[in-house]
């Protein structure tokens, strides 16, 4: 819940605050270099909630119901699916790379991200009480 209080701000701080929203300079992206950029993969994945409820949670639980040979096709389907989705993804990011050339664009998908953290944050937060 945290987390997701925590990504939803700085969201809106971004949508609201930020001069370039998600555009960066060539300089800039150049200084990131490849470590800034794999510890910013690494942040995203490993401090992600998600990740955890996701693979272990769901898939975990879902799989271990599975009877012998079940398990693995199980397992591929999970991961063919899986495969699939960041595919898609990724070529609706190059499908999108000129919408989100414009900082307005990064404003709006700042502001709907961080309402949906947190919600998300609210209704994970009202469960555990």
């Amino acid at each position: 819940a945290v987390f997701l209080l925590a990504y939803g701000l700085f969201a809106w701080h971004r949508a609201l605050f930020g001069t370039g929203a998600g555009l960066r300079t060539e300089g800039e992206r150049a200084r990131q270099g490849l470590l800034g950029v794999l510890g910013t993969l690494a942040a995203i994945t490993l401090l992600n909630p998600h990740v955890y409820l996701d693979t272990v949670v769901l898939v975990g639980s879902i799989g271990a119901r599975q009877e012998g040979g079940l398990k693995w096709v199980f397992v591929a389907g999970a991961a063919s699916a899986s495969l699939l989705w960041f595919l898609m993804l990724a070529f609706a990011g190059r499908q999108l790379q000129g919408v989100f050339a414009k900082p307005m664009a990064w404003r709006l998908l700042d502001g709907l991200t961080g309402a949906i953290m947190l919600t998300l944050s609210f209704w994970l937060w009202q469960g555990l009480e």
